[in-house]
């Protein structure tokens, strides 16, 4: 027969605990009852509000405190409790709810200390200060890039608009050839031959083709239009610029593992939007190991894993709590030996994603690793799937029973 336990039950593995409900305008606070004759206490969200918490919290003698929010309203309380040398813990609202008693929301501050004092909650993961620095221009510099090619669609509609066909002629307007030529029409040049002239040599297209696509009509209200396109996406390139030399910056701040000069990079296709900055050195000194090297990675993608999870990786306990943590490992869903769901999440962790494209990018360019046999081909006029696990040349066939006991394929639902 099962037996249920109750909450109030439990043995209290940390006494001093507090939970705080972190709302918009109000958060609402509880700590032991023994601690203070008004155990629950709302305070406002405003600067006064937090200090007056910290100090309330310092006086009732708690050390961890664990918050509920949602949005971006726990992140000042979060900080200052943290200058102050609580041990804070924000946990996820999906997570608590799982837990199973009464719960409402004016007591939930409350059902938050139960929670914690029991040591039923675990706090999500926040990287250290300098790490959340860098984090927050990686992640705002993407946000910059992403808004400038907004008004490449824009500078296209208005050359359509005059009828310029340079989409014709050139792949991307955004490249180095496009916008000369539209800096060019902007600055008041009509002439096509010489607005040609500002072809860059890389270009496959000749001027003659250039020169044809470039002859239209010169409506003013369609260049005022340009005009404003081509400087707001001026404007954000300079921020994007900016950010890379407020990247570079940080990173000269954090200490160094290696003084040794970084590996010559292997030529390959650069990623779009890459920081104008010698990233390659700065990353092989600041971890001690060409990362950028591996396939598939490249400096601008370990500055985003970097930015996300920061360097010391020793939180974590292995590899598979690495995946875990990342939301790259699949579903754990097993009973009696059967796999019931192996569906992988799905990916949010910005470092996930980075790791999913450089995944991806191994894939199209057909590395692989050593000691890795490629999936035969079938014989003409046989179906592909009845081949997939014949070996070549002989050597023996490892399914998947056999390389996992206990582990079977489920029917597709």
């Amino acid at each position: 027969m099962a037996c249920k336990v109750h909450i109030d039950d439990l043995v209290v593995i940390q006494p001093d605990a507090a939970g705080i409900d972190i709302g918009s305008e109000s958060h609402g606070v509880s700590v032991p009852a023994d601690r203070d004759g008004e155990a629950v206490r709302e305070f406002s969200a405003l600067t006064h509000g937090l200090l007056a918490l910290a100090d309330w919290l310092e006086k009732c003698g708690i050390r961890r405190v664990a918050m509920e929010s949602t949005g971006v309203y726990w992140i000042p309380l979060y900080e200052l409790l943290c200058d102050r040398g609580f041990e804070v813990a924000w946990v996820d609202g999906r997570k608590v709810k799982h837990v199973s008693g009464r719960k409402s929301a004016p007591i939930d501050c409350r059902w938050l200390r139960k929670l914690h004092s029991c040591g039923l909650l675990q706090g999500a993961f926040r990287p250290e200060q300098g790490v959340c620095e860098l984090r927050a221009i990686v992640r705002h510099r993407g946000r910059r890039i992403e808004e400038a090619a907004r008004y490449v669609p824009r500078m296209q509609k208005a050359l359509t608009e005059m009828h310029l066909k340079l989409d014709r002629v050139l792949s991307d307007i955004a490249g180095a050839t496009g916008m000369a030529i539209i800096g060019a029409i902007v600055a008041g040049e009509r002439d096509p031959a010489i607005v040609a002239q500002h072809r860059d040599k890389r270009c496959q297209r000749s001027v003659e083709e250039i020169t044809r696509a470039r002859t239209g009509t010169w409506r003013a209200e369609h260049l005022y239009v340009l005009a404003q396109a081509l400087s707001t996406y001026d404007h954000f390139q300079a921020q994007v610029r900016a950010g890379d030399a407020e990247i570079e910056r940080r990173l000269a701040q954090w200490p160094t593992r290696t003084d040794a000069p970084a590996p010559a990079q292997s030529k390959r296709k650069p990623q779009r939007n890459p920081p104008q900055i010698d990233l390659h050195t700065a990353l092989h000194h600041l971890l001690g190991v060409d990362i950028a090297g591996m396939p598939g990675m490249d400096p601008y993608t370990v500055l985003r894993v970097l930015s996300e999870v920061g360097t010391p990786l020793e939180r974590f306990e292995s590899v598979k709590a690495f995946a875990a943590r990342l939301g790259l490992c699949p579903g754990t869903r097993i009973s009696g030996g059967k796999v019931l769901c192996g569906k992988t999440a799905r990916i949010t962790h910005r470092a996930a994603r980075a790791f999913r494209l450089a995944a991806q990018a191994v894939g199209q360019t057909g590395y692989r690793p050593r000691g890795f046999l490629p999936t035969p081909q079938g014989p003409p006029g046989r179906p592909q799937s009845a081949d997939r696990h014949r070996p070549q040349n002989g050597s023996p066939v490892l399914h998947l029973d056999q390389a996992r006991p206990g582990l079977h394929r489920t029917r597709r639902r």
